[in-house]
């Protein structure tokens, strides 16, 4: 493969990384899946992936490629490197909320990986080299609808409170049938309450996220108080999706 580069700003990176890690595999039997792949969506866009076979996270963030190729693999232990390094430098000036650093993924015909970071004002590089995660990665992004599903079932639900129901612990010991966990349950209930099960034994409520409009967001004829730019899609499944 001849040199591909990809160049972006460190907050997207940082915070799209972050994102789609929640996805990434920790099966050391599926080494494939113990990374994230970026893609090259067009000249002006990269596609961050990660799958564990039943999540798929997706994040684009705005990047400017040149060279040849589709795309490569950061290792997990490069994710986390990167995403803490990218929290660091915005911790250590808070300047960078106007301006940000230029990152820039460099991969090589040996497949090296050259990862430079400059600072918006004084110009300062910081930098590391490895190698790019090695396999053919499954063609995840496959699995997303190129638009959104017109559902009655549609709710949008604060992401923070589910997160807390997602901690709650079985009550029951786990045996080798369960140890992925019981699954939990979403039960759309139009604007009412949504109901929240884990097994049958646990039952929560959560209130649907208020839109523009004033009311509960279970349409997509109505939009969230902020928009984002880009948006990560879980899909989840009881047996794997690939």
């Amino acid at each position: 493969m001849n040199n591909l580069t990809l160049r972006t700003v460190s907050t997207e990176l940082t915070n799209g990384l972050a994102a789609v890690s929640v996805a990434m595999s920790k099966d050391a039997t599926v080494p494939v899946l113990d990374a994230v792949r970026i893609e090259r969506t067009d000249d002006n866009t990269a596609t961050l992936l990660a799958t564990d076979r039943y999540r798929v996270a997706r994040v684009r963030i705005p990047a400017r490629w040149t060279g040849e190729g589709t795309g490569f693999q950061i290792a997990a232990a490069d994710v986390k490197r990167l995403i803490a390094d990218g929290k660091a430098r915005i911790a250590a000036d808070r300047r960078l909320t106007t301006h940000d650093y230029l990152v820039t993924l460099e991969v090589g015909s040996d497949e090296r990986l050259s990862v430079s970071a400059q600072h918006p004002y004084d110009g300062t590089e910081a930098s590391f080299t490895t190698l790019v995660s090695p396999g053919d990665y499954p063609r995840v992004e496959r699995l997303f609808p190129d638009t959104l599903p017109q559902s009655e079932g549609m709710v949008a639900l604060n992401p923070a409170f589910l997160a807390d129901f997602a901690k709650v612990k079985d009550i029951r010991p786990a045996t080798a049938k369960d140890a992925k966990g019981t699954p939990m349950v979403i039960h759309p209930n139009g604007a009412k309450p949504v109901l929240v099960t884990v097994g049958d034994w646990f039952t929560g409520l959560l209130m649907p996220v208020i839109g523009t409009s004033g009311k509960p967001v279970v349409s997509t004829a109505d939009t969230l108080p902020n928009d984002a730019e880009w948006i990560t899609e879980l899909l989840d499944a009881s047996t794997p999706i690939l």
